[in-house]
């Protein structure tokens, strides 16, 4: 019998954090971490681990990782090739991992839907107030629900396989299915992907608003409206995209609302961000025409 999956979220300190964020510089790969409790939660070869903090009451996640296996602290800087690892009795070597992305904020209406294994059913995080996540509730080693988990996946890249000859692409494993009664996968991954893509940024009122009344509410690369859709319910609702990438913004960061925000719908900015670089308003165009002519020609 196959085993079944299981995810997990790792709390780093925002030192740790930082820390990280600089060795990411010379090692893009999240391929590692270290704790003392993977063990105990449960935690085996094959599972999958998140590693996350929370700024601000603002929930991010540098990435995640597929556990090739739990080790020593001497064994796992044997397998990695460097002993500049962390002070801990339990280290995990990623069997595969995704690009590390420090910047990345989960937007709050995505983090109020994440649920947790507890000894007495599902738990959801505690907030200090709307929309402000109290760190404490995330600290340690949690497990996370398989849809729970589809979520956060939603804002991630892929992971790339991890071995002696490098790096490869591969495509994640599909998720276990859920149970009879349950909404299936591909309704769930439709869903989340309608409220991914606000990121820490889009909080900046003034510049959304400015950017919505430069360029209207009309998704700019492929001109959906919601109102025009969904009436009244629609009215006022898109999202706001950065030109430039969040790996380049910085705290001295000065946004100008018609030169580095454009309005866009959920589907070109889950699209957009479906891949590492992100595809741009051109490309997304283009991506639209192209198949656009292809159906033509196969109507034909």
């Amino acid at each position: 019998m196959a085993k079944m999956l299981r995810y997990f979220t790792q709390y780093w300190s925002n030192s740790t954090w930082d820390r990280e964020k600089e060795m990411a510089q010379t090692e893009p790969i999240f391929r590692h971490t270290a704790g003392e409790l993977f063990r105990a939660r449960g935690v085996k070869r094959g599972d999958i681990v998140y590693g996350i903090t929370v700024r601000r009451g603002t929930l991010f996640v540098a990435g995640k990782i597929e556990v090739g296996k739990i080790c020593g602290k001497a064994e796992a800087a044997a397998s990695l090739g460097s002993d500049d690892l962390w002070e801990a009795s339990e280290h995990i070597v990623a069997s595969a991992g995704t690009r590390k992305n420090f910047e990345l904020a989960v937007s709050p209406e995505i983090t109020e839907q994440l649920l947790f294994v507890g000894s007495d059913g599902s738990k959801s995080l505690k907030f200090k107030a709307p929309g402000v996540l109290d760190q404490q509730t995330l600290r340690g080693v949690r497990e996370l629900e398989p849809r729970s988990a589809a979520l956060l996946d939603q804002t991630l890249p892929g992971l790339k396989s991890l071995d002696s000859k490098g790096t490869r692409e591969r495509a994640d494993k599909p998720m276990e299915p859920f149970p009879e009664g349950v909404v299936d996968s591909a309704d769930y991954f439709e869903g989340s992907r309608k409220n991914v893509a606000v990121n820490v940024y889009e909080r900046n009122a003034k510049a959304r608003e400015s950017c919505i009344a430069h360029y209207g509410l009309d998704c700019f690369i492929c001109g959906f409206n919601f109102k025009m859709v969904y009436g009244h319910d629609g009215e006022g609702f898109i999202h706001v995209h950065h030109l430039k990438p969040l790996s380049e913004i910085r705290s001295g960061y000065r946004l100008n609302p018609v030169k580095d925000l454009r309005p866009v719908c959920p589907n070109c900015h889950a699209m957009i961000h479906k891949r590492i670089p992100a595809y741009t308003i051109e490309e997304m165009k283009r991506l639209i025409d192209r198949a656009a002519q292809t159906k033509t020609r196969s109507s034909c």
